[in-house]
């Protein structure tokens, strides 16, 4: 891939958990989790399209969302490299049963595809388990997470 693309991403969270989509890497044969999140259209703001990824892939809205910070992540997936620019979001989201279900069956947007949503808590991702993406955010969903009384408390 020859450009950049513009992604926006928001950690929900409970209990010390995050909200993760999973997801397969076939070339290297590992499972990886993401937050919930998607590609920023042209003309889009980055809240917008967390709005738009999370009412099409779990048929919700949200209840309160606030930016938190950038991360760049260059990555290899299935033997192509890609670069992205990844808007980080804290958010809470408006369906309460959501908090409750220990998995969801989601939506990829744009392409109807089922998606498997987890609650994982931030210490099941590590050097011996599956990895947490984009690089960098584990680190930010920690300070996210220890801040468990935030706004959106």
């Amino acid at each position: 891939m020859d450009f950049i693309h513009v992604i926006a991403v928001c950690v929900f969270h409970r209990d010390g958990m995050i909200l993760v989509s999973e997801g397969f890497d076939p070339v290297h044969k590992e499972i990886f989790y993401r937050p919930l999140g998607g590609e920023v259209m042209f003309g889009e703001r980055g809240e917008n399209a967390i709005r738009r990824e999370i009412r099409d892939g779990l048929k919700t809205t949200l209840a309160e969302i606030k930016y938190h910070s950038f991360l760049e992540n260059i990555f290899t997936f299935e033997n192509q490299t890609h670069h992205e620019l990844v808007l980080v979001y804290e958010g809470r989201l408006s369906n309460n049963l959501l908090y409750e279900a220990k998995e969801i069956t989601g939506t990829e947007t744009g392409e109807q595809l089922a998606i498997k949503v987890v609650w994982k808590r931030l210490d099941e991702f590590g050097s011996d388990d599956p990895p947490l993406y984009p690089e960098g955010l584990l680190k930010l969903a920690y300070q996210i997470v220890s801040k468990e009384r935030s706004y959106l408390g």
